[in-house]
């Protein structure tokens, strides 16, 4: 569940910062934030999902 939310919101964020640049020819913070925090949520997501082996 982590995962799929987490793709979610870079997706939301790429699909704003798409039409950001569209619209201003800039990024904008807010899309940018998105897709930087959803990375990382995906990232500490995979981590945690990985089974250890010892």
């Amino acid at each position: 569940m982590q995962k799929m939310l987490s793709a979610l919101t870079v997706g939301i964020g790429l699909v704003l910062m798409a039409g950001k640049i569209y619209a201003d020819s800039e990024p904008g913070a807010i899309p940018l934030l998105l897709v930087v925090l959803g990375a990382g949520w995906h990232l500490i997501a995979r981590v945690q999902a990985r089974p250890r082996r010892r």
